[in-house]
């Protein structure tokens, strides 16, 4: 997160604002020289106090040789704060970097930490002040985290090179994923993990995913459904509707289209895939395909393609004029393996008990169409008009006693 900031300040410095940069986990001059070594020469910044270093760590340093105790390290908010508000006026408008804040939120309760960042809040509000806090959370507990998150303008997390910018104030976006890598000439740049399309919910069930397998595969699955939909499941559905079918129901049941099931548990609810009829191989493409006739060979038509021209890859004869030299014979399939046919078998898996079976094997089912009979147009009409006449009744009574108030 260093670099990061540093840069920022950097830019900051460049375009004219004042900084104060608070150091409470190293040195003025560490810090100074840890600019340098990610290319930022803040010399001349330096020198004409257009950027000022606050060590509290090289204060908290020496109180702790001079006392020899350990409470010498702990920073008290009020007069850390009284400190830092003694720039404001000479960096407004300006930046203050808190690096970092860990450090004091680290010994305080989560009340006193609230205060102290709310605090700081109001200054940037007060003097229109840039305010970064760095925070390492992991030896935060979750409370003071989220204590932070909520004060906080804008959240930016740092991790694995990634920067992930869930929250921020003034953007339409309020989470983001950014990589960060060096250009040329050493800065860091900011680039988009994720395509705009993509929402957060989307990447952290996908997230949820991968961390429990390494491996997502897509499956085409052939279900029952109902049209129009119906909110229950649809086995729920099947058995309402075969009652309501049966002798003296209110509806008829008529044959629609016939559908494979499981030959071992009739399922409905199968994979499918295409499969090569030559081996197993399951991953095919498909393309035009011609024959040449001189040497029998069949392949797609890229295959033939050579500069603008048409020629065998196999006998290396040119393919002139089509009907004589060669045939459009259709769209193939062509799998992993090189074998080439006009045709692909159909594979099945049940989802129910995992059976596997091809086309010629599966039982061939009948889906039906569910219509009212007459007995069901009267009772569903009958039932709808009640209804309606009962919200009607309802709708006049309180009319005649909003007349009576």
């Amino acid at each position: 997160m260093s670099p990061l900031v540093f840069q920022m300040a950097y830019t900051f410095l460049q375009d004219g604002l004042r900084g104060l940069y608070i150091c409470l986990d190293r040195s003025a001059d560490e810090t100074i020289a840890h600019f340098k070594e990610c290319g930022f020469n803040i010399d001349h910044f330096t020198e004409d106090y257009s950027l000022f270093f606050l060590d509290f760590f090289s204060q908290s340093k020496e109180a702790l040789i001079d006392s020899a105790q350990l409470s010498a390290l702990l920073y008290n908010p009020d007069e850390s704060f009284r400190a830092i508000a003694q720039f404001m006026d000479w960096i407004k408008n300006g930046f203050l970097i808190i690096d970092t804040i860990s450090t004091f939120t680290l010994n305080l309760e989560t009340k006193k930490a609230y205060e102290f960042a709310r605090a700081l809040k109001l200054l940037a509000r007060t003097f229109n002040l840039i305010i970064i806090a760095i925070a390492y959370t992991s030896p935060l507990d979750a409370q003071t985290v989220e204590m932070l998150r909520s004060v906080s303008d804008a959240n930016l997390t740092f991790k694995n090179s990634t920067l992930h910018v869930s929250s921020f104030l003034g953007t339409i976006s309020s989470s983001e994923r950014l990589i960060v890598t060096k250009n040329e000439r050493g800065r860091l740049v900011l680039r988009r993990i994720l395509p705009s399309s993509l929402s957060e919910e989307i990447m952290g069930k996908l997230e949820e995913t991968f961390s429990k397998t390494q491996s997502l595969t897509l499956k085409p699955t052939l279900t029952s459904t109902t049209t129009p939909k119906i909110d229950l499941p649809i086995e729920k559905v099947k058995q309402a509707l075969e009652k309501l079918s049966k002798p003296e129901g209110i509806v008829e049941a008529k044959p629609y289209c016939s559908s494979i099931t499981c030959p071992n548990c009739d399922s409905q609810e199968v994979y499918f895939y295409l499969k090569c009829p030559d081996c197993d191989e399951i991953l095919l493409e498909k393309g035009e395909t011609l024959e040449h006739f001189n040497c029998g060979h069949i392949a797609f038509r890229p295959n033939f393609e050579r500069e603008g021209k048409l020629v065998c890859p196999k006998c290396r004869r040119e393919l002139r004029q089509i009907g004589v030299d060669y045939k459009q014979v259709g769209a193939w399939y062509k799998c992993t393996s090189g074998h080439v046919s006009p045709n692909v078998q159909l594979q099945f898996s049940c989802i129910k008990c995992s059976y596997e079976f091809d086309l010629d094997s599966a039982k061939l089912g009948t889906q039906k169409k569910y219509e009212l009979n007459e007995k069901g147009k009267q009772i569903i009409t009958v039932n709808t008009h009640q209804q309606k006449s009962v919200f009607t009744s309802e709708i006049v009574s309180s009319e005649a006693n909003r007349g009576k108030l």
